[in-house]
């Protein structure tokens, strides 16, 4: 399965998702919108109460959202995320369109909520034209006219109070709730019509049909819904929830954060209630607020030492690298009269005991003791391994000093540590370094390893080698690498290779 990385995640492309990837990708973050095509005001021609864009049908709202998105290079994605996994680093997420998942260091769920109606004959077909939800939303289209609204609860009279703003010609459905003489008295008082009897159906333009089989005219019927939030797909990972009068949905602190360090939630998925702008504004403040938490891992990671940064490099898997030995040591190594060697950032041990079963007294050091651990497990006869501060090497000389791919993105005096082992190089000794001379092309910060990739020519000027050495091999060598992406691509090694005389 091919794997395409991103900064952040969105799940969901309304006005919150859409709102936070604005303010994401123009911080110069890599952002995923994954969006199943199932918006919550797909039922509605128009909004309302939207400053700037009154009267705007929402799918309008939505494409010029997503123009500005792509011009801040925003990526879209129509599909539906099937399965997320966590680790340390960040989640990777799987969808419905292939062979291909994602990885993210952030996620931010922004699925809005799917409305569940009465069960009601007409009700859903009419969902959002002349059943409706919201009369800040729609009160002012349908001011005057006449306007019924179905009870659902106690609780939505409190709508049914509301939408006296902008009609007197308004009949309340109780639907067989039962209402106290004092709420009765209360709903009267300004004219209000109460109809006990159960709806049968909703037929017509927006007519109720009662048990009766009597017809009351509308021009409109208001029900209040109860909104499921769309949060199904991060269930397994039992994130904290809350319970309200609205439902149970997942807890967020003030920056919209869950109880996982690495999932935001902001929108109707945690707010039912928002309107658009609301939603918007809630979807801009996470987008800052997920931009500033990767800001502040991002020193985090750069303030660790070495040490620190390699053993949770090497702690995050039960195994990190291949076991495959480096093609150019084999190359090289298989050239030369076996002796005593030593391994610089032998890692998990695969050089070292490649070089032992070729005849070698092969030694690896590390700073990441587990790294060592794992190495000494499977240590082949003539493999040694020993946790060191490779600033201070183990007594004896070497015939051989490898070096493979001996970066770190953290800070390490690597220039000072290949250096230093040369006086520890017999005469007719080598050391070899293979090394990237610059990031994958699809690495956005090509500074992450602090300057340590380097070409064959600069790796030598930086040796400041003497006279007492013979330069055998400085070039540059090209190989193919699958890119994140699953796509082809390329990557340049510099191999360095030097003699003492």
């Amino acid at each position: 399965m091919h794997t395409h990385q991103y900064d952040v995640i969105i799940a969901g492309g309304g006005p919150a998702g859409l709102s936070a990837a604005l303010m994401l990708t123009r911080a110069g973050r890599r952002v995923l919108i994954i969006d199943a095509g199932q918006p919550r005001n797909r039922f509605a021609t128009h909004m309302h109460g939207v400053l700037g864009h009154e009267g705007l049908p929402p799918q309008d709202l939505a494409a010029k959202g997503r123009e500005e998105v792509a011009s801040f290079g925003g990526e879209f994605l129509d599909a539906t995320i099937t399965d997320i996994t966590t680790n340390h680093k960040g989640l990777n997420i799987t969808t419905n369109d292939g062979d291909t998942s994602y990885f993210a260091s952030a996620f931010i769920l922004a699925t809005g909520v799917t409305d569940e109606l009465t069960d009601i004959p007409g009700l859903a077909e009419r969902w959002g034209s002349t059943t409706l939800h919201c009369p800040y939303c729609h009160g002012h289209e349908v001011a005057g006219k006449r306007i019924g609204f179905l009870a659902s609860s106690p609780m939505s009279l409190h709508m049914a109070e509301l939408l006296r703003q902008w009609s007197s010609d308004l009949t309340i459905f109780t639907n067989g709730l039962e209402l106290s003489e004092e709420t009765e008295h209360r709903l009267r008082s300004r004219g209000l019509k109460l109809e006990p009897r159960a709806v049968q159906e909703i037929t017509g333009v927006s007519n109720a049909v009662l048990v009766s089989g009597d017809q009351v005219p509308l021009d409109a019927i208001f029900t209040v819904t109860q909104p499921r939030p769309n949060d199904q797909l991060l269930a397994h990972l039992d994130l904290e929830r809350e319970e309200s009068a609205f439902g149970s949905f997942l807890k967020v602190d003030a920056m919209y954060k869950t109880s996982h360090d690495r999932i935001w939630a902001v929108g109707n998925v945690v707010s039912s209630h928002a309107n658009i702008p609301q939603s918007m504004g809630a979807g801009s403040f996470t987008g800052a607020a997920v931009n500033a938490t990767l800001a502040g891992w991002e020193f985090d990671e750069a303030a660790r030492t070495p040490v620190q940064f390699w053993e949770d490099h090497y702690g995050a898997a039960p195994q990190v690298w291949s076991g495959k030995v480096n093609k150019v040591l084999s190359e090289v190594a298989s050239t030369l009269t076996p002796g005593r060697a030593l391994d610089l950032g032998c890692g998990e041990g695969a050089d070292v005991n490649w070089l032992a079963g070729q005849g070698w007294q092969a030694l690896g050091i590390d700073i990441s003791p587990t790294a060592i651990e794992r190495a000494k497990e499977h240590a082949v006869p003539g493999a040694e391994f020993l946790t060191a501060d490779l600033t201070d090497l183990p007594a004896g000389d070497f015939d051989l000093v490898s070096a493979s791919f001996f970066h770190s993105p953290v800070e390490l005096a690597r220039t000072g540590i290949l250096k230093g082992v040369l006086d520890r190089i017999t005469p007719g000794g080598h050391l070899l370094i293979t090394s990237h001379v610059a990031p994958p092309a699809w690495v956005q910060d090509k500074h992450a390893h602090h300057g340590q990739m380097l070409s064959p020519s600069e790796e030598l000027e930086f040796l400041k080698l003497t006279d007492e050495w013979e330069v055998i091999l400085s070039e540059t060598r090209s190989r193919p690498i699958t890119a994140p992406d699953g796509s082809p691509s390329s990557i340049d090694d510099g191999v360095v290779l030097v003699r003492r005389r």
